[in-house]
């Protein structure tokens, strides 16, 4: 399995699990936004193994 695959099924792991939390607990709790940052870090690996680079957050704020 290559590195793309590999975060593509960490990041499948890592989004049930948020799912989870937030039915158990809430989307403002902290468990909850830990978890997101969690995977949100997972995409951001992700996109710059697909794209070979990251993306500038300050073009997606407008």
């Amino acid at each position: 399995m290559d590195r793309h695959e590999t975060i593509s099924n960490q990041i499948e792991r890592e989004r049930l699990e948020l799912y989870h939390l937030v039915g158990q607990y809430g989307l403002p709790h902290r468990k909850v936004i830990a978890q997101s940052l969690i995977v949100d870090k997972l995409i951001n690996e992700y996109n710059v193994i697909k794209y070979g680079k990251k993306e500038n957050s300050s073009r997606l704020v407008r």
